[in-house]
């Protein structure tokens, strides 16, 4: 996303929330959202001006799907706008920030940690198998066993301590003065009051934005979904893709995911908003293609607008789709989508 005098945007905008954290950096989240086809909103925050000082502003982003011929390139569009009030200052967030969706990284007052220059890698591993556990304590011997299998019981021991004060050492040289890891018997735990996960913060929002949808609260539910979606920036543990002991939680995250995107899609359907649906349903299709339910939904929200040529386009490729990857033909219901749109010896081929 270049800009005027060889810049680019984050150089320009230089955008923090209130409590001092970076909204911009190179991979930051407005621009990883959009690859994903999603767009984002920042909240209030402080950009820079042209004397080098801040200004209250909001940034929101979105993705504009392309033209008929090529509907998977959107075109992105950013926006900053004055808001209404600025910002109220915040008290600063003493906790530990990790984002475990994506690149792995951990952040405290809006200053990431090298992770990469720790001279301990089991220290970073250690961490990120803290995390995975979030509120379950992880046993000394189930750590020895992954990170030393070989290792005798007191010869893994005495690493796994030299481990442990690495990691808090590294912790307290961040100037983060609280306890983050507690013992627990011989186990070891995050301390919940210490750190915010994006993970947690990703299923609270879930769960909340499935009690809206579920007392027909379409406003609040579809508010919680996008911030849902505005905090997966990436599959779990994005960096330990064949790691057995994330594998599970990845693939459970991953499908919520896709639920939401899928819900999102319905709700805006059910509101006449149906670029948006398609927009969402594009987004969920990325991910994964042979959901023939979100192909229909597609369609009928292509219909809805009037793209007809575009539905049955999106007809056939959810027709080759299924045939190729799970060798089936679309359902009687598919058909009867575009039953009116395509010649009816072929819309026949659905209801036999």
């Amino acid at each position: 996303m270049s800009t005027i005098c060889e810049l680019t945007c984050d150089e320009m905008i230089k955008a923090v929330l209130a409590e001092g954290e970076s909204v911009c950096c190179r991979e930051c989240l407005a621009i990883t959202t959009l690859r994903h086809l999603h767009p984002f909103a920042s909240g209030p925050c402080f950009v820079r001006d042209r004397a080098g000082g801040r200004i209250a502003a909001n940034l929101r982003t979105m993705a504009i799907p392309g033209d008929e011929d090529d509907l998977d390139r959107p075109v992105a569009i950013i926006f900053i706008t004055r808001p209404d009030a600025p910002p109220a200052i915040a008290p600063p967030d003493t906790r530990l920030h990790i984002q475990a969706f994506g690149r792995f990284s951990v952040s405290y007052q809006g200053r990431a940690l090298q992770l990469e220059q720790w001279p301990r890698r089991q220290s970073v591993q250690l961490l990120k198998l803290l995390v995975a556990h979030a509120d379950r304590p992880l046993h000394r011997e189930r750590l020895i066993e992954h990170f030393w299998p070989d290792a005798d019981a007191e010869t893994g021991w005495c690493r796994l301590k030299v481990t442990v004060h690495s990691l808090r050492q590294k912790l307290r040289e961040a100037g983060f003065d609280r306890e983050a890891i507690v013992t627990v018997d011989s186990s070891y735990v995050l301390q919940t009051e210490a750190v915010r996960i994006d993970t947690r913060d990703f299923e609270a929002f879930v769960r909340e934005g499935r009690d809206h949808e579920r007392d027909d609260r379409i406003d609040d539910a579809i508010r919680c979904y996008e911030e849902a979606k505005r905090i997966y920036r990436g599959d779990f543990m994005e960096g330990d893709l064949y790691a057995d002991w994330c594998a599970e939680d990845r693939e459970r995250l991953c499908e919520t995911y896709i639920e939401i995107l899928n819900a999102l899609a319905q709700l805006h359907f059910r509101r006449r908003a149906f670029a948006a649906a398609a927009q969402e349903c594009h987004a969920a299709l990325v991910r994964e293609p042979c959901r023939e339910s979100i192909h229909r939904l597609l369609m009928e929200s292509l219909i809805a607008l009037q793209r007809q040529e575009s539905a049955l386009r999106q007809f056939e490729r959810c027709r080759q789709i299924l045939l190729t990857e799970l060798g089936v033909e679309p359902s009687a219901e598919t058909y009867a989508v575009v039953a009116s749109l395509v010649r009816p010896s072929v819309a026949r081929v659905g209801t036999r």
